[in-house]
């Protein structure tokens, strides 16, 4: 493979390349979201992929991003494509662009020597085989995460071998991958390993229950004990560690990005699809001003989100480290994101916290839940968006189920008042305030002030029960209790 980025191919080709990619993903992969080849975490196995992966190379879309001859695309072009990998959880896992053999394949084609990329990166291009990246460390020990000076693993060299010993956790992808890039501090600095999967000296501790779903492998705690790594396996020289590690940074953190976009692009999809079919209050939901706004505002964050991801490619194609514009990329567009899947709900209400949302149309896809993470205490591959997302998920849940209840239980209530129009709500609830204080006055009331009594008469609940119909049918209950 090539030595990191050339000057790419050309945006013509590579929109030529992701349009590939698209149709693949939307025709092929979509369908398997429903397969139930999943493990104990909820996790594709990797029947599942491998079935994936090869249905990806028979259509030339097999890590579109590298071409055959092991020229990358820059980072613009990627951009363009690996956006279109992400319109399904599955996209990346099948076409071969997910976190972590993303990430470990760039590293590899930018510093690996010529043995090393025929050894290791060969055969992860290929999709023959995962890849895991072993350097976050169990905060209970104390160890490296958002400082990764606090390393405990360790490493010293015995004659032509280095012994790498100490705790890694969040290892995304360890349960059955084939290579394992691991990090581990010297007397000379930090060092990176190459190192062939399984290994008896890496032993899995736990794979914790995670709120992704399309990581296979899990982020799994693991225990290094005595591993013997051929000095030749090492990338660079002792001490380079973590200047190899900030090469893959800033890529990585984009390329999370990049997926995410393509994630909520499908997320929106589905909400206007939605929104398109769905009857409340007598019309259309996108007749609804509220409903129409929230779906604009969507498409304004899209936007905004992949101006940021070609503004950073465009930062990193000039050679550039770009930490810091990627940083503030990682930022801005997973929260803008956050936003938009957060919206999808909110159109889709009670759908929208369902995986149903995905049968209705072959077409569309997963929603909130279609969150790409790697090692969420890796400081350089952490994902905000997704533990953001699930909160705001279950507050979502949280306001429905309290609706609900106070919905159903509105015959005990003497008005009722319906939120569908804020101008309108409004103005009833004042005139109901303004009508009790003045029935409890006892004065004759002015000609404005029988105005406010009629208005609040109207809000009573013998007067309302009509309006409550279609709500509560649109909470799904099977008939309107019953007044009294």
């Amino acid at each position: 493979m090539s030595g990191g980025h050339s000057g790419g191919v050309g945006m013509d080709k590579a929109r030529a390349i992701a349009d590939r990619v698209e149709a693949f993903v939307r025709e092929v992969v979509v369908p398997y979201e429903k397969d139930p080849r999943r493990d104990h975490h909820n996790c594709p196995t990797d029947a599942l992929i491998v079935e994936l992966k090869e249905k990806a190379r028979a259509a030339g879309v097999l890590t579109p991003h590298i071409l055959p001859d092991g020229s990358h695309l820059n980072q613009r072009e990627t951009a363009v494509v690996l956006m279109r990998t992400g319109l399904s959880p599955l996209g990346p896992l099948a076409c071969n662009t997910a976190a972590p053999d993303e990430g470990n394949m760039y590293l590899l084609g930018k510093v690996g020597s010529a043995e090393l990329k025929q050894r290791f990166l060969k055969p992860l291009v290929e999709g023959r085989t995962r890849s895991c990246f072993f350097m976050t460390e169990p905060a209970a020990l104390n160890g490296a995460g958002s400082d990764p000076s606090m390393m405990l693993t360790t490493c010293r060299l015995e004659g032509n071998h280095w012994v790498v010993n100490g705790p890694k956790a969040f290892s995304t992808g360890a349960a059955e991958a084939g290579i394992g890039i691991v990090m581990a501090k010297s007397e000379d600095g930090a060092c990176m390993f190459l190192v062939d999967l399984p290994d008896p000296a890496i032993r899995i501790e736990h794979v914790p229950n995670t709120i992704d779903n399309s990581m296979p492998g899990g982020h799994a705690t693991v225990i290094i004990d005595n591993l013997r790594v051929p000095a030749d396996q090492m990338l660079g020289q002792a001490g380079e560690g973590f200047k190899y590690a900030q090469i893959r940074l800033s890529p990585a953190r984009l390329s999370h990005c990049m997926r995410w976009h393509g994630c909520c692009e499908r997320a929106h999809e589905i909400a206007t699809d939605y929104a398109n079919r769905r009857m409340a209050f007598g019309k259309q939901l996108i007749d609804h001003e509220g409903v129409g706004f929230m779906l604009a505002e969507n498409l304004i964050d899209l936007k905004q989100a992949q101006l940021m991801i070609d503004w950073c490619a465009s930062v990193l194609d000039t050679g550039s480290l770009g930490t810091v514009e990627s940083s503030m990329t990682k930022v801005a567009v997973s929260e803008a994101l956050m936003r938009i899947a957060d919206r999808c709900v909110q159109v889709m209400g009670g759908m929208g916290v369902t995986d149903d949302a995905t049968r209705r149309k072959r077409h569309r896809g997963r929603k909130a839940a279609c969150i790409d993470s790697e090692n969420s205490r890796d400081p350089w591959h952490s994902d905000p968006l997704a533990g953001s997302v699930v909160a705001e998920l279950a507050a979502i849940r949280r306001r429905l189920d309290t609706a609900r209840r106070e919905i159903e239980n509105y015959s005990k209530y003497e008005y009722i008042l319906v939120n569908e129009k804020l101008e309108r709500a409004t103005d009833e609830l004042k005139a109901v305030v303004l009508a009790e204080r003045i029935l409890d006055s006892g004065k004759t009331p002015s000609p404005e002030e029988l105005r406010l009594l009629e208005t609040a008469q109207a809000c009573r609940l013998d007067q309302a029960r009509e309006r409550v119909r279609p709500i509560l049918e649109s909470f799904g209950a099977r008939t309107v209790p019953d007044a009294g």
